[in-house]
């Protein structure tokens, strides 16, 4: 789970991260994906939106 996280560049969520372990297999749920995930100190990096700041 750790090397999906920093493979992805920390961008990976719980749900995006469901899928990925899926797709190789595992049979997990995004609860018990974003438990571990807090358990480890692993945060998805948020992006912001584009706001125009002139006129």
């Amino acid at each position: 789970m750790t090397s999906i996280y920093f493979e992805s560049k920390q961008w990976y969520d719980s749900p995006k991260k469901t899928i990925e372990l899926q797709s190789l297999g595992y049979s997990i749920s995004r609860i018990t994906i974003a438990k571990y995930m807090k358990q480890m100190g692993l945060r998805s990096k948020l992006s912001k939106k584009f706001k125009v700041t002139t006129d």
